[in-house]
């Protein structure tokens, strides 16, 4: 009896093996030798790598295990693709040299996609034998429409604008490929800078595409206008290149400002971390003075004429100090008046005020006030000598990170108490100009 059930065990393992590779036996001939399983797989295929579940075509032809060619496919809301996007490709032909996906061979005609408040963007294009072999081409395309495929990197995340007349060849294996191509960058704008109107011819090696993205190669500016919120320079032939890192570009631009009648020749190279920036200009003014200028977008003999040709008064003296000690209302006061930044200098010698106040929303004055008080002993004789200095000064926002200023001071020296008016003198060694930017670490 046991030998019988044995049989039986043995019998039924058999069959159930026989069913499982006939019906896996069918479900290959399913998919591969027939135009309807065929066109599932694909679609199932397409939706993975599209990240879309809204995937249709008109119909298929062939099959997997020869040639598949299916016609008229529709693909809407592609994952990394902002608003609504729809792919079309009225034909898509698919078969396999050898067994695997290494034989994989696709060939591609009248590819369409389309993007929020762009032109069509046409492809066509094989990959045959590991190779790629593509063409695009748009009339216009909106940065917005990609902007999802930037939000892992926030240097590129707020980039806005369009380029025009996109020609691109994509050629090489899959994981390192050539760009080569032209464009016309219309406008691309980021925190209140801009590059317009700008020819720009590139030819660019992509390698280890899938693990860490090199770029080697350089992208041509031939000319155009960058602008920024109070300048804008003129692009001479200019260079990006890449070796390696695509955050890390080299840079060789050059470019013409004028301000004011003083012509600013612009030169910039080096990589963003290490920039080596050169300014010249005619007439001659300090690389210092002109990129103030270029900040600004006004001649430094007028801003130099505001900020330092007035001498502060005793009245304004006598003010500032009053609104110190004023005690728990200076703080109210400060507030009305749009005092900020109050700092007290009280040491042994050396004692002192200085405040900012603003006086537009991108401009602000600084005054303070200081006395240091020495004795000397002259020949037995004990004598104090009081040096009052005054500083003057002002500051202009020109983002929210960057602003530019200069400061003048005023000295004055009393000895013995003496009550003759002192004389006030500027000090020039401690005059500034400065450029400062603020940054969180």
């Amino acid at each position: 009896m046991i030998y019988t059930m044995n049989k039986k065990f043995i019998v039924l393992v058999i069959t159930i093996v026989i069913v499982l590779f006939s019906l896996s036996a069918a479900s290959a001939c399913y998919f591969l030798l027939t135009s309807k399983g065929s066109g599932f797989i694909t679609k199932f295929a397409l939706s993975k790598f599209a990240g879309s579940n809204d995937i249709q075509f008109a119909q298929a032809e062939g099959m997997l295990a020869r040639k598949l060619s299916i016609y008229d496919i529709e693909i809407k809301n592609i994952k990394g693709l902002s608003g609504e996007n729809v792919l079309k490709i009225q034909r898509l032909d698919i078969y396999f040299a050898s067994f695997g996906i290494r034989g994989l061979n696709i060939e591609v005609d009248n590819g369409r996609l389309r993007l929020a408040d762009s032109d069509a963007i046409l492809f066509y294009g094989k990959y045959i034998k590991k190779d790629l072999d593509f063409n695009v081409y748009s009339r216009r395309v909106d940065i917005g429409g990609l902007r999802d495929l930037f939000s892992a990197n926030n240097t590129l995340e707020n980039l806005s604008g369009s380029v025009s007349d996109l020609d691109v060849s994509i050629k090489g294996a899959l994981n390192e490929s050539k760009l080569i191509g032209n464009m016309q960058i219309d406008k691309l704008a980021k925190n209140g800078f801009s590059m317009i109107g700008c020819p720009v011819s590139f030819k660019i090696d992509l390698k280890d595409i899938s693990d860490k993205l090199e770029l080697h190669g350089e992208v041509v500016l031939k000319s155009g206008t960058v602008q920024g919120p109070k300048t804008k320079a003129k692009l001479s032939p200019s260079k990006i290149i890449f070796s390696g890192d695509p955050m890390k570009p080299r840079l060789d631009v050059r470019a013409i400002s004028t301000i004011e009648r003083v012509k600013i020749d612009i030169e910039l190279k080096g990589t963003i971390e290490e920039p080596d920036l050169k300014l010249t200009s005619e007439p001659a003014r300090s690389q210092e003075r002109l990129l103030i200028m270029l900040a600004t977008g006004k001649s430094w003999t007028a801003t130099e004429t505001s900020l330092f040709q007035q001498k502060p008064s005793l009245g304004v003296a006598k003010d500032f100090i009053d609104y110190f000690i004023l005690g728990g209302q200076g703080s109210n006061l400060a507030s009305k008046l749009g005092i900020s930044d109050v700092s007290l200098k009280y040491e042994k010698q050396t004692k002192g005020i200085e405040a900012k106040k603003m006086v537009t929303d991108k401009t602000s004055v600084i005054y303070g006030i200081e006395q240091e008080i020495k004795e000397n002993d002259s020949q037995g004789k004990k004598e104090t000598q009081s040096t009052i200095t005054q500083k003057i000064g002002g500051e202009y926002n020109i983002t929210d990170n960057i602003s530019v200023g200069g400061e003048k001071e005023l000295k004055s020296q009393q000895q013995n108490k003496n009550i003759q008016q002192p004389q006030q003198e500027a000090d020039p060694a401690n005059d500034k100009i400065y450029l400062k930017y603020k940054t969180e670490f």
